[in-house]
């Protein structure tokens, strides 16, 4: 409640003045958004493919990590910006575990009740202690505005339990592009390309984040997320459709033109 009425608040605050330098620094974010949404709206369609919603899902979660990025650059109090970097652990947490779900539906791989729902433990004590006014201050210790440019920068050290998290993000995403590409074996070469293509996409924002934790930035705000989600998403799309479609025009091709077909097939995917 304390962070939904914090929230409120806030909204009546003026955004941080917004020069052309910080138009021309916000354009790959809102192109970023633009692509995501648009992506994610063509997954949530493609009822055809395994994981679809559970992909729609992580594509949103990246959607508020974004909007969360954009409103703690514009937002000029320091209190505004704590409230918009909560916002975008929301979308910090969701994103690793609809992304695996996906992965899992994806590949056809199970996992262990148990372990699953272990998996769930830090990322939602970290989303409740976002929404949480008390607890939102254990996850900025130390935070400061510091001078730059374009906007004024947010930032606080690292708890142990972050860094934690962090490190459970970065291993079960990256264990999600490997269950896409260890399925990829027992497929064609082009499926196996989509498959690759698919998991370069998303392992991208893992490696722009490990980058952060070890303290390499390209710009003076640490957070490059908008950059490696919207790369990222370009590659999911040809992972997921591009390819797809020389595929399905060579099936639709052998279906004309023969008046018996047989389909090798593995799960829910045509491989011969």
């Amino acid at each position: 409640l304390d962070f939904f009425l914090a929230s409120a608040c806030f909204c009546r605050e003026s955004p941080e003045m917004i020069t052309t330098e910080g138009l021309a620094y916000l354009t790959p974010n809102l192109a970023a958004i633009l692509l995501t949404l648009a992506l994610c709206i063509r997954c949530w369609k493609s009822q055809s493919l395994p994981g679809h919603k559970e992909l729609a899902f992580a594509l949103i979660a990246e959607l508020l990590w974004m909007c969360g990025h954009i409103g703690k650059l514009t937002s000029p109090t320091l209190e505004g910006k704590i409230i918009w970097d909560d916002i975008e652990f929301l979308g910090t947490c969701a994103w690793p575990m609809a992304t695996f779900a996906f992965a899992l539906k994806f590949s056809g791989a199970r996992l262990p009740r148990i372990l699953h729902a272990g998996l769930w433990i830090l990322p939602l004590f970290i989303a409740g202690a976002a929404l949480t006014d008390p607890w939102t201050a254990y996850l900025h210790p130390n935070a400061r505005l510091v001078n730059t440019t374009p906007f004024t920068g947010l930032l606080y050290d690292f708890k142990l339990i972050l860094s934690v998290t962090f490190l459970q993000i970065l291993l079960q995403v990256t264990l999600a592009a490997v269950l896409i590409i260890a399925r990829s074996f027992w497929l064609t070469t082009s499926q196996r390309v989509q498959s690759m293509i698919l998991s370069a996409g998303i392992l991208l924002p893992v490696i722009g984040s490990l980058l952060i934790l070890l303290g390499i930035q390209f710009t003076e705000h640490r957070d490059t997320s908008h950059i490696t989600f919207g790369v990222g998403n370009v590659l999911i799309y040809f992972g997921l459709f591009g390819i797809s479609k020389e595929a399905e025009h060579r099936f639709s091709t052998l279906f004309d033109n023969a008046s018996d077909a047989i389909l090798i097939m593995n799960g829910l995917m045509i491989i011969d």
